[in-house]
């Protein structure tokens, strides 16, 4: 009886664990909504160690059976290729699409929906970064010098971080955590227009600041500033989609290394 009974404790554990994590779509669409994307963004950043374990879509009762089974199925697809696309375990991951099946009603927002079922990893942090051409500059940077995040994106308008840009921000975590002398200044900039009236260009830099504070860096040991469109590399206004590239950036200054 006791083998028996540790593997029902083992399984109640595992159970306990599992959480979720839900995405909203409108009516008949097969992408996330607006607010519901930057709420994937955030707490993709809040748990960058998770194991997905289902991805399991769902649509409410408007439309034929048949073409809400197909929506599932791409809602279930697209929410895939963004778990994905931001770096997160899907090894052991199963993808589901039930249409309709579990609604309760028609044009039924809360059936809308794709439901990330996950367990915390149980491996820890990255203690220390790879040999990479970023850890290379910051290790042999002085005090002062300043370094371009490059492919540092997020979406337009906003402070959500693009998933392609995520391996960046852990690169930058793992080099923060294994030389715990550094210490750096984010500064954000903005393209197209000199005023930053909404500080985005230092909300953006925030971003950045508080995926590594949350990650295990010492608030200490970070500050940021957002200078907007004041200090552009290239004349505003830009005369191409490089120049505004190469404006809409942000760098880290070394204040300690």
């Amino acid at each position: 009886m006791k083998p028996i009974l540790l593997l029902f404790y083992l399984f109640c554990l595992s159970a306990n664990a599992q959480q979720k994590f839900t995405v909203y779509f409108d009516t008949g669409a097969a992408e996330a909504t607006t607010s519901s994307l930057g709420k994937f963004q955030e707490w993709v950043m809040a748990n960058p160690d998770i194991d997905i374990e289902t991805v399991n879509g769902y649509t409410d009762k408007t439309g034929k059976s048949e073409y809400n089974q197909q929506l599932s199925e791409k809602r279930t697809a697209y929410v895939y290729a963004l778990l994905k696309a931001s770096d997160v375990n899907l090894d052991y991951a199963i993808k589901n699409a039930y249409g309709e099946e579990q609604s309760t009603a028609y044009d039924h927002s809360p059936d809308r929906k794709v439901e990330i079922n996950y367990v915390k990893a149980e491996y820890s942090k990255p203690q220390q970064s790879a040999d990479t051409t970023l850890k290379k500059e910051i290790v042999n940077a002085k005090v002062g010098d300043i370094i371009i995040l490059r492919n540092m994106l997020f979406y337009g308008g906003t402070t959500y971080v693009l998933p392609e840009s995520r391996p960046i921000l852990k690169e930058l975590l793992a080099i923060m955590l294994s030389h715990p002398k550094l210490k750096i200044d984010i500064q954000g900039h903005i393209c197209c227009d000199v005023d930053d009236s909404g500080n985005l260009s230092g909300r953006r830099a925030q971003e950045v600041e508080s995926y590594l504070i949350n990650n295990g860096v010492d608030k200490k040991r970070v500050t940021t500033k957002g200078f907007g469109g004041r200090r552009p590399i290239y004349d505003i206004p830009e005369w191409s989609d490089e120049q505004r590239y190469a404006n809409r950036r942000v760098e880290i200054e070394i204040l300690s290394n």
